[in-house]
């Protein structure tokens, strides 16, 4: 089952039992969401709380909705244009910029960098393939270009959509051991240098004045 709104998934789907919700807000600049966290599309739950500063500063604001069914996640998968959820709707009026992250298929290693802030996009592509990454410019139905998306409601009206294909997201270059209960703690050098380009592009933005 698809659903059309958040109001539609809670009526289908039980809240701490099917999934969870979590945000802080800490910081009007950033807020680094993942609203297919969890098992949802896998790893994007580690790279949203590696990214916003969990265990290490600047702590941004974050937002996650994460699914924490045994099986069938993919039916919580409501589209960036409609997600509507109201912590997060809160949240999104409080912030200047939203960087979203993402998981696509495909078992070749690449990430794709979308969304309306055209010029902190160029500069994530920039330090990811600086980083060694295999990154372009996000064209298609993961352009991130849609006013609706998640990652261009902040108050600018713009932001950044980050899609991380499954060959970097399985890699073990990027985790010890890819389960939901393992993958935090077995975070590899590929994925802290991922995480750590992303936030060069933040402070490198930020120090531009923006």
């Amino acid at each position: 089952m698809t659903y059309s709104s958040y109001a539609e998934l809670a009526a289908n789907e039980t809240l701490n039992v099917d999934y969870e919700i979590a945000m802080a807000h800490l910081d009007p600049r950033y807020a680094i969401v993942g609203i297919h966290a969890g098992s949802i599309e896998p790893s994007t739950d580690e790279l949203v709380r590696d990214l916003a500063g969990e265990e290490q500063g600047p702590e941004l604001s974050w937002y996650r909705f994460r699914g924490i069914k045994p099986s069938n996640n993919g039916s919580l998968h409501l589209t960036s244009s409609l997600f509507d959820e109201p912590a997060c709707e809160w949240l999104l009026r409080r912030v200047s910029t939203v960087v979203t992250l993402h998981g696509v298929s495909g078992s070749v290693p690449e990430v794709y960098v979308g969304g309306l802030d055209v010029f902190l996009r160029d500069r994530v592509v920039a330090e990811l393939d600086a980083a060694g990454f295999t990154v372009s410019v996000a064209s298609g139905e993961v352009s991130g270009t849609d006013p609706a998306n998640v990652c261009n409601r902040g108050t600018t009206g713009m932001g950044v959509q980050v899609e991380v294909t499954t060959g970097y997201r399985t890699s073990t270059d990027w985790f010890g051991t890819n389960t939901a209960a393992g993958r935090w703690a077995t975070r590899n050098a590929g994925f802290y240098r991922f995480t750590a380009a992303l936030r060069s592009a933040l402070v490198d933005e930020y120090r531009a004045g923006l």
